[in-house]
């Protein structure tokens, strides 16, 4: 699988997939718990909130998304795509606002 990281690909800031509908596996359940991150069920990843994306030649199997709160935080939603519209939220986590990410590791970077 090739990885694009809107760092390195600045094309995937103006990439959108519309609504998702969204099932959350067990570990995103706990982890949302631990952190207090809502899980949505429904999702929709407009321009600008795509971080990270995986495909498989021209298959898109996993997103990273972004949003911004009310607060001083983001919260990031690992997606794998299942099939249509249907996405299971693997993980999620807070990142504060300003974090720019200077550990991305470029070679696993397409």
């Amino acid at each position: 699988m090739k990885v694009y990281n809107v760092a390195i690909n600045p094309e995937l800031a103006e990439m959108s997939f519309g609504t998702l509908r969204l099932l959350p596996t067990a570990h995103a359940k706990q982890r949302a718990w631990e952190k207090g991150v809502d899980l949505p069920l429904i999702m929709v990843v407009g321009k600008g909130s795509i971080v990270e994306l995986e495909a498989l030649g021209k298959t898109v199997k996993k997103l990273v998304v972004r949003f911004q709160t009310e607060g001083t935080h983001d919260n990031v939603y690992v997606l794998y795509h299942q099939f249509g519209n249907l996405w299971s939220i693997l993980t999620v986590w807070q990142n504060h606002r300003d974090d720019c990410h200077s550990t991305l590791k470029m070679a696993k970077r397409a």
